[in-house]
C-alpha cells in the first residue's frame, strides 16, 4: 500500500487536524520565566504548540515529564496550566536554567493552582533508574545533535533556494558541550 493510500485510509477513520501556530521566538510572551542565556538553546519548542498539547492532552493535577527537557520550557508551562512535572536533562548549563525558570514560576502569581516543577540532572536513557514515581504524560521536544558531524541539516525548501548541495549552516562556533555523552557529541 503506498503512503497515500494508507493516509487516506487514515483520514477515513480519522480526519487530520492541522495546527498552526505564531511563531515564539526567545520563548515569545513566557520569556520573562526563563534566564536571558536560555534563549540560545538551539532546540526551543513552540510554545503555543506545547500550550496546546498540555491543555488539550492533560488534566489539571497530571504529572508530566519531559525526558530531554533543556531549559524546562515543558515544565514552565505545566506549572502554569496546574500541571507538575518532572524535567530529566543531561546538561548541567540547561539544568542550571530550568532551575532558574522553576524559580521564576514559583515567585509568579496566577489564577489558579499552579502546579510543582522537578528538575532532575540525569540521562534520558535511563529513566527506570532516574524516575521515583510515574508520570500522566510524556511531552519534549527532541533535540537534535550538532550539524558538523553529518555535514549539515537538510531542510525542505532550502535546497531549492539555496542550491542541492547547500545544507543549513551550523550557528554555533563550538559544541554545546565537553560532556562525551551529550547527545551532540554521540
Amino acid at each position: 500500500m503506498k503512503m497515500s493510500e494508507f493516509t487516506s485510509k487514515v483520514e477515513e477513520i480519522k480526519k487530520a487536524l492541522e495546527l498552526d501556530f505564531d511563531p515564539t521566538p526567545g520563548f515569545g510572551d513566557w520569556k520573562q520565566f526563563f534566564p536571558k542565556e536560555a534563549v540560545s538553546h538551539p532546540a526551543k519548542i513552540n510554545q503555543f504548540f506545547l500550550q496546546y498539547l498540555i491543555v488539550h492532552y492533560s488534566e489539571e493535577g497530571d504529572t508530566i515529564l519531559d525526558p530531554m527537557s533543556g531549559t524546562g520550557s515543558t515544565s514552565v508551562m505545566a506549572a502554569l496550566h496546574g500541571r507538575n512535572s518532572i524535567g530529566v536533562e543531561l546538561e548541567e548549563k540547561f539544568v542550571n536554567w530550568a532551575n532558574e525558570a522553576k524559580k521564576k514560576v514559583e515567585v509568579q502569581a496566577i489564577i489558579g493552582e499552579k502546579g510543582s516543577i522537578n528538575v532532575i540532572q540525569g540521562d534520558a536513557r535511563n529513566l527506570a533508574k532516574i524516575l521515583n514515581g510515574n508520570s500522566d504524560s510524556i511531552i519534549t521536544s527532541i533535540p537534535f545533535g550538532r550539524a558538523n558531524k553529518g555535514g549539515g541539516i537538510a531542510v525542505k525548501g532550502y535546497e531549492r533556494k539555496f542550491g542541492k548541495d547547500e545544507r543549513l549552516k551550523d550557528r554555533h562556533d563550538r559544541p554545546w558541550s565537553d560532556n562525551p555523552d551529550n547527545i551532540s557529541n554521540i
